[in-house]
């Protein structure tokens, strides 16, 4: 998700038009480093920022300073938050449209002002907008509403859902680009005959009512039938150990310790706000057990992550002053020494000498076909940096364009990249280069020239019809024989 915020396009299931409008108004407005690395730092900042608006909540569940400040820091240097700092990804919104929520309900505890609530309404909305994780939110906020039911005012409540719903009104801009990049012909791809829905400049083509509704429901990744699963209570009960472990090691151990102390200590204290909290931080946990699709999982259990560096604050300041700074410290020591080798990462240039390869493998005007895991690379290449040339880039599976590959080999050459041998009808591929993309999986992304398969033309003697079945065959007769035939023909 660093070029399509940029050229303001369609992204992936569930389109994340919030991301790509923050992503689009951040790359451009910020004139030094490169596009990648304004994106990355756009995500870093999302988390710095949700450090202190840890630390702001703390404050306000009566946390003295220092126990405030070492939990912010310990959310900030948990192994899961620093890991997903460093790389661009759309849940750095969310975590932080997350906290802002969390906050302007706290405060609304206090002050039961409308306007408090109509905010944390339009943030809930526009956080939407950007991932649809943000509605694990909604038992907690609906736990609330009810606990507060005589607090509540008519008013207020209508006020937060009309907010949340001008603020879901930001996915007006999928079927709007789309269509207006659609006009503007700006996908390459639309020059070879492929129909509009491509990734990156127009991903699924939502212009169109019923493709936008698969795009945002995730119908490609069959997003609601884990939702259907939720009742599903064995598989549920099974699941759940294996996601407290995930939270284990994404929190570090003696963060998670600290947690449950702080739980114990707040239900102590204020049960009702202590439930409440609970329910915010445990409501997603079903849905990671049962959403077995999710290749990277631990980006659900951030705000959790969150939440439990906040119960980690009132553990903290109800040690004191001085137990709690060194537990504090110790915290801080452990999550440095477990993530040390987050720190010392190496600068990647694996990307950079992927597309130099493809670069120097294909000529200027050729069209290059690779799937998503291998295209993003060259997207960037060509549609941020413009460093591929006349080059077009398709990105999708082959036997999807076999029919129209025999076309495009006679007008351009063209070229597959992808990790096992291809193998289309009519088509021969010629291996070219490998280059070694991924490491840890010890698997070499391969790049094939394609051609059109030969057919040798019939002999002439193999042209000639064969007899049908039943017909006399037809006798070769020597033209001595015939002349002999013609003249006893003649004479009698």
């Amino acid at each position: 998700m660093q070029t399509v915020p940029y050229i303001a396009g369609i992204g992936h299931p569930t389109g994340y038009p919030t991301f790509i409008i923050l992503g689009w108004l951040f790359s451009h407005a910020i004139p030094i480093g490169s596009v990648a690395w304004r994106m990355t730092f756009m995500c870093a900042l999302c988390y710095a920022s949700s450090s202190l608006a840890l630390y702001v909540f703390a404050r306000r569940e009566r946390a003295r300073e220092i126990p405030a400040l070492l939990a912010a820091l310990c959310f900030a240097l948990a192994p899961a938050v620093w890991s997903h700092a460093t790389h661009t990804d759309v849940f750095a919104v969310t975590v932080l449209a997350s906290s802002i929520v969390l906050l302007l309900l706290q405060r609304w505890r206090s002050s039961h002002t409308t306007p408090v609530l109509a905010c944390a309404g339009l943030v809930f909305g526009v956080a939407l907008g950007n991932q649809l994780s943000i509605v694990w939110l909604l038992p907690g906020i609906l736990l609330y509403a009810f606990v507060q039911r005589r607090s509540l005012r008519i008013s207020a409540l209508a006020a937060s859902v009309g907010s949340a719903i001008l603020g879901a009104f930001v996915y007006a801009y999928l079927p709007l680009r789309s269509a207006a990049n659609f006009a503007a012909r700006r996908d390459p791809t639309l020059a070879l005959g492929i129909p509009p829905g491509r990734p990156i400049w127009d991903y699924a083509h939502p212009a169109k009512i019923q493709n936008a509704l698969w795009l945002v429901s995730g119908a490609q990744v069959h997003a609601a039938s884990s939702l259907q699963n939720l009742l599903d209570f064995k598989n549920l009960a099974s699941g759940l150990p294996r996601v407290a472990a995930l939270f284990w090691h994404g929190s570090s151990p003696l963060l998670a310790l600290l947690a449950l102390v702080g739980v114990a200590i707040l239900l102590a204290r204020k049960w009702r706000w202590g439930i409440i909290l609970l329910a915010f931080a445990l409501a997603a946990w079903p849905f990671i057990v049962l959403f077995p699709q999710e290749t990277e999982p631990m980006r659900y259990l951030l705000v959790p992550i969150w939440l439990a560096a906040a119960f980690g604050a009132t553990a903290l300041d109800a040690a004191g002053p001085y137990v709690g700074g060194v537990v504090g410290a110790l915290v801080l020591a452990l999550e440095l020494i477990a993530g040390r080798s987050l720190f010392g990462l190496p600068a990647d240039h694996l990307g950079q000498t992927y597309v130099a390869t493809v670069v120097a493998a294909t000529p200027p005007n050729a069209i290059i076909v690779a799937p998503w895991v291998l295209a993003t690379p060259l997207a960037y290449a060509a549609y941020v940096d413009h460093s591929t040339g006349e080059r077009i880039l398709d990105i999708g599976f082959l036997p999807d364009d076999a029919k129209r590959i025999p076309a495009w080999v006679r007008a351009r050459p063209v070229y597959v990249v992808q990790y096992a041998t291809p193998s289309v009808p009519g088509l021969s591929f010629h291996l070219i280069h490998r280059l070694n993309v991924d490491p840890d999986l010890a698997r070499d992304a391969k790049i094939w020239r394609v051609s059109a398969m030969r057919t040798t033309a019939p002999s002439s003697s193999a042209a000639r019809r064969s007899p049908r079945r039943g017909a006399h065959p037809r006798r070769m007769v020597s033209p001595f024989r015939r002349r002999c035939v013609r003249t006893h023909r003649a004479a009698g």
